[in-house]
C-alpha cells in the first residue's frame, strides 16, 4: 500500500479494489474500535455492515490492520480531530448514516426545520383504487417532511413496492407510482411504445415515445410533489423512466429534488443489446416478448402477462449495441455519448448474483452522475453511492432490506444536507 495517509475507509476500499462495496452503517472510527477487540469481532462487524463475502470482509480487515500499523488511518472528514461529536449539534451525514436517519435523530431535525406534508388524499392516478386495496398502497403521513417516489419495473405493478410504505421511517412518506395500463391503472390503455410496431425499429420514434411517457410521469411526479422536497426510486425499467424524470425535472427548473435511487437496471446509457435483437423486440408482440424473456416469464401472473411484458419494448432502443453482433454484458461496453448527468445525487443498488442486470453494468450510473461542489463534500452528499447485495437474484433485489435501508438513508443525508444552516459537522 502507498505511504499517503488515508482519511476514510472509502479509500482504503479503493486501494483494496473494492470500491463497489457500500459499508452501510459503519464508519472508520467505529470499526477501528472494533478491531480492538479482536479479528472475530471486527469480520463480524464486516458482516452486519453489508460485506457479504468472507473473502471481501478478510481483505478488507487485513488492509485495516496493516493500514492501523503504519499510522495511516486519519479521521473521516465529517468528525472533527480530537473532539467528540457535539449532542446539540446539528446532525451530520455520519450520524445519519450511522443510524441517524431511523432512531428519530434526523425525525427530530427535519420536523424543526420544514414544514409537514398534510397530504390527506389521494393525488396521482392510481391511488384512489390503492388507498382501498386490501395491502394499502395509498397511506399518507401528513406529518413527514420528506416524499419518496417509487416505481417498479416490467412485468409488475405497484402493490409490489407495499413494503416501502411499512418500512419507511417517520419522516419520509411513500408514493407508490403506477404505469398507464398496470395495475390500479389497467383501465387505461398502455403507453403508444409499448405497441409492437410491424416495420421494425426507428429508434428516433421509439425515444420519442419513451420521451413521452416520461414526461407524463414527470407531470403527475412534479405535481404531487408540490414544493415540499422529495426523492425518486426506480427498480430495473422504473430506473431508466425516473431517471429521464429526474433530467426533466432540472430542466423545468425544479430544486426540491433531493436525489435519484436505482436498483436492478445498468445505467440508462449502457449498451446490452445488438442492433437485430432490438428489432426483433420493437416488433414482438405480447406471446412474443414472453419468449425472449425466457424463465422468467413463467412467474409472470396470467392477467398481467398480455400488458405487462409488452412494457420491455420501450426500453430497446436505450439498450442498443454499437455494432451489429451482441455486445454483452461488460462493465466497458460501449455506450452512446452526450448522456445527460442527473443535477442531484445518485444511488444505485446491484447484486453479485444479478444475471438480468449484473453489478458492473449497475455500478456505471457513477457516469451520469455529476461532479459534486466543495459545499456539497463538506456536507456529506456524495455524487454517487453505489451498494453490491450479496447473493440476490434480480427481483429480490426491488424491496431487499439492503436496498430499502441505503436508500431511506440516502435520502435522509440529502435532505440533511439541504437544509438552510452554516455548520455541517
Amino acid at each position: 500500500m502507498p505511504d499517503s495517509t488515508l482519511a476514510t475507509l472509502t479509500e482504503l476500499l479503493a486501494e483494496c479494489r473494492l470500491d463497489h462495496l457500500c459499508v452501510s452503517g459503519q464508519t472508520l472510527r467505529s470499526l477501528r474500535a472494533t478491531a480492538a477487540d479482536g479479528r472475530p469481532a471486527l469480520l463480524e462487524a464486516l458482516r452486519g455492515a453489508g460485506v457479504g463475502k468472507a473473502p471481501q470482509r478478510s481483505t478488507i480487515a487485513n488492509a485495516l490492520s496493516k493500514a492501523e500499523r503504519a499510522g495511516r488511518l486519519q479521521p473521516s472528514p465529517d468528525e472533527e480531530p480530537g473532539e467528540a461529536p457535539d449532542p446539540d449539534g446539528p446532525l451530520s451525514a455520519h450520524g445519519i448514516r450511522d443510524g441517524g436517519w431511523e432512531d428519530g435523530r434526523l425525525a427530530e431535525l427535519l420536523s424543526a426545520a420544514l414544514p409537514g406534508l398534510h397530504t390527506s388524499a389521494p393525488s396521482m392516478p392510481g391511488e384512489e383504487k390503492g388507498a382501498q386495496a386490501r395491502s394499502k398502497c395509498f397511506v399518507p403521513r401528513p406529518d413527514a417532511r420528506v416524499r419518496l417516489f417509487c416505481l417498479y419495473g416490467v412485468a409488475d405493478v405497484a402493490m409490489s413496492l407495499e413494503p416501502w410504505i411499512r418500512s419507511a421511517p417517520a419522516w419520509l412518506e411513500v408514493r407508490l407510482c403506477d404505469l398507464p395500463g398496470h395495475g390500479f391503472r389497467s383501465d387505461e390503455p398502455l403507453p403508444s411504445c409499448a405497441l409492437p410496431v410491424e416495420t421494425g425499429l426507428d429508434e428516433e420514434d421509439l425515444a420519442g415515445e419513451r420521451e413521452g411517457l416520461v414526461g407524463r410521469l414527470a407531470d403527475e411526479i412534479l405535481a404531487a410533489a408540490g414544493e415540499a422536497p422529495f426523492a425518486l426510486y426506480g427498480f430495473s425499467f422504473g430506473a431508466l423512466l425516473l431517471y429521464g424524470v429526474a433530467v426533466e425535472a432540472a430542466r423545468r427548473g425544479a430544486t426540491n429534488l433531493l436525489c435519484l435511487c436505482v436498483a436492478g437496471r445498468g445505467a440508462a446509457h449502457a449498451a446490452t443489446l445488438s442492433r437485430a435483437t432490438a428489432d426483433m423486440i420493437v416488433r414482438s408482440d405480447a406471446e412474443g416478448m414472453l419468449r425472449f424473456q425466457g424463465p422468467a416469464a413463467a412467474a409472470i401472473p396470467k392477467p398481467m402477462r398480455e400488458r405487462s411484458s409488452t412494457l420491455f419494448r420501450c426500453g430497446a432502443a436505450d439498450a442498443l449495441g454499437q455494432a451489429d453482433a451482441a455486445v454483452g454484458f461488460h462493465a466497458d461496453t460501449p455506450h452512446a455519448a452526450g448522456a445527460p448527468l442527473v443535477a442531484c445525487p445518485l444511488v444505485s443498488v446491484g447484486s453479485d448474483a444479478d444475471t438480468v442486470w449484473p453489478d458492473a453494468m449497475v455500478r456505471r450510473w457513477k457516469e451520469v452522475a455529476a461532479l459534486p461542489s466543495a459545499e456539497e463534500r463538506v456536507g456529506g452528499r456524495r455524487r454517487h453511492v453505489h451498494l453490491t447485495v450479496a447473493g440476490e437474484q434480480h427481483m429480490k433485489l426491488m424491496s431487499h432490506k439492503q436496498t430499502m435501508d441505503i436508500v431511506f438513508r440516502e435520502v435522509g443525508v440529502a435532505a440533511r444536507a439541504m437544509l438552510p444552516t452554516t455548520r455541517h459537522q
